[in-house]
């Protein structure tokens, strides 16, 4: 329609394409380093300290030699555990997969590659701290949670 109306030329047009297409894999891109960087330096330690912490409390309570049940930080610590390893394997793949693209020329192989792989990939990441945050004690959460930011507004 552009080009038979004389707005553009299909040069022109494949020119747009091409400039939208790469704006889209340099945000994506940015979204997906700015995600590794919160996994790095936030949420990884923030999980680990918090195990840390019920880790403690298990020890403390098996301490007392009272025969207490501590099945709560049992599973506690083997769902955030396993949560926490798979966390930081999903991260490395996301890494990697952003390593790859780096060697990509073809601009709409590359935002399908985006929207194919690394998107993916951040979704399953998205789905794992979700989960984390909802076992982990608020305080410990290096982040508002939404009902922080939803009900703090004044």
């Amino acid at each position: 329609v552009f080009s038979e109306h004389g707005v553009y030329s299909q040069e022109e047009l494949n020119a747009q394409f091409e400039i939208r297409m790469e704006n889209y894999c340099k945000v994506v891109r940015i979204e997906a380093l700015t995600l590794l960087n919160m996994v790095n330096k936030d949420i990884l330690p923030a999980e680990s300290a918090f195990l840390k912490d019920l880790c403690d409390s298990l020890n403390a309570r098996t301490q007392t030699g009272i025969g207490v049940s501590v099945r709560y930080e049992e599973s506690l610590i083997r769902d955030l555990s396993e949560k926490l390893d798979r966390l930081y394997e999903l991260k490395d793949e996301l890494k990697a997969l952003l390593d790859q693209d780096l060697c990509m020329s073809d601009v709409t192989k590359r935002a399908f590659y985006f929207k194919d792989r690394i998107l993916v990939a951040m979704k399953r990441i998205r789905e794992i701290v979700d989960a984390m945050e909802d076992m982990t004690r608020t305080d410990c959460w290096p982040y508002p949670t939404y009902g922080a930011i939803l009900f703090s507004v004044k």
